[in-house]
């Protein structure tokens, strides 16, 4: 193997050994009752993992367990961009905006769960849109609270959760050709944080190895620099 590619090997790795125990425990079933599984028999851990599969099935999982379900999500956090320009390539959408707000919804007829975050534009550098209009952000995962006071997570590790105040830069593409919504590129890959301070730049990638971590590294005015540089050279080659 070249360099590179023992690599990027090594890297796959050390992520599937860390990831493993979760890993197992998604392949049984996809669904973890909150209560720890050592407290439930076989039986009943199957039974909950087979209701939360029906329609409104997280909904009767959570009510067969005691008001609460948590499962695991099947987000893959092997898929992944290589460097700053194949992400900037690879986003029709490239926003740098404030979470002002969220709500949970339920998807695929109450088996799955998304998050929608309402995010105000205060700067566009890839795609349409204005200062100060509002955007959604889509992750899937998160929490829904029925009528009923029961609840159901899904809870995609590889997704880190985005928080009401915060700042962002979002790399993305509309979600169901919806111009309004922006599902970020590669997960986790596609957020960094902007602190407060205006300088500091927080990756929102989980992925050990990843090339992204460096831009930590970087200010943001080093980073919106960089990026502005990258779509240039995008453009250059249509």
């Amino acid at each position: 193997m070249t360099g590179g590619v023992l690599g990027d090997f090594t890297v796959r790795i050390k992520r599937m050994l860390q990831i493993m125990p979760i890993s197992i425990l998604f392949l049984v079933g996809k669904g973890i009752p909150q209560n720890s599984a050592s407290t439930h028999s076989p039986a009943q851990f199957m039974r909950l993992v087979k209701l939360a599969r029906l329609p409104d099935g997280l909904h009767k999982a959570a009510l067969a367990n005691g008001g609460t379900y948590v499962k695991l999500g099947s987000d893959s956090p092997w898929n992944m961009a290589g460097s700053l320009d194949d992400l900037v390539s690879d986003s029709s959408t490239i926003v740098i905006g404030q979470v002002i707000g969220e709500r949970a919804v339920l998807v695929n007829d109450g088996r799955a769960i998304r998050t929608e975050y309402t995010f105000r534009l205060a700067s566009v550098l890839k795609g349409a849109g204005t200062n100060s209009e509002t955007r959604i952000v889509v992750l899937p995962g998160g929490t829904y609270r029925f009528d009923d006071g029961t609840s159901a997570t899904i809870d995609e590790f590889s997704v880190p959760r985005l928080l009401v105040r915060h700042t962002y830069m979002i790399f993305g593409s509309p979600l169901d050709a919806s111009p309004r919504t922006i599902a970020p590129s590669y997960s986790d890959q596609g957020v960094f944080e902007l602190g407060s301070d205006g300088k500091t730049v927080t990756p929102h990638t989980i992925r050990p190895g990843d090339t992204m971590r460096r831009l930590s590294n970087s200010s943001q005015t080093q980073l919106i620099s960089d990026v502005q540089s990258s779509i240039a050279k995008d453009a250059s080659k249509e």
